[in-house]
């Protein structure tokens, strides 16, 4: 199964047009995104998405009530961290990495997605894949990026967009 995952869009509307494009492309099953959608109007661009949308607030999104309202019926979007299951998984998606590392040595999740830091981090335990995309807005790295979980293999592909 492929799941989509994208953090810190920071309403670079073209970024997210060209990521809901990809995922569509690959056909992925779920998309998770770690938080910092930072306008509602970004639901105009995520809506194009065929697949369910789920994540977590950032630190810059300031009217959740109002995220939480245009993105009804698009996404499901919890307060940071939050736990899904999704098809037998155990997936942990924060968007600070607060307490990451106790989260990891814990063993209780198969994927732990996190951004914030808009930095790339994959890494993998025996029992867990920890992934940050990097930054989709791509307004402090300047690279722009999203991943594809391949859970089967248990392993992300980065992908610039």
């Amino acid at each position: 199964m492929l799941l989509g995952v994208i953090s810190d869009t920071h309403e670079n509307m073209d970024k997210i047009a060209q990521a809901v494009k990809i995922f569509n492309e690959y056909k992925v099953e779920a998309v998770f995104h770690c938080g910092d959608w930072i306008s509602p109007i970004t639901s105009d661009y995520f809506k194009d998405l065929e697949c369910r949308l789920f994540g977590v607030f950032g630190n810059n999104d300031g009217d959740k009530n109002y995220l939480l309202k245009r993105y009804a019926g698009i996404a499901e979007i919890y307060p940071s961290p939050h736990k899904f299951q999704f098809n037998n998984l155990n997936i942990l998606v924060m968007h600070e990495p607060d307490f990451l590392d106790e989260f990891i040595e814990s063993g209780k999740f198969n994927i732990i997605l996190y951004g914030h830091t808009h930095d790339i981090d994959i890494r993998k335990t025996e029992k867990t894949l920890i992934c940050n995309p990097g930054e989709a807005g791509g307004w402090l790295r300047k690279r722009f990026s999203i991943g594809i979980i391949d859970t089967v293999k248990s392993d992300v592909e980065i992908l610039d967009i």
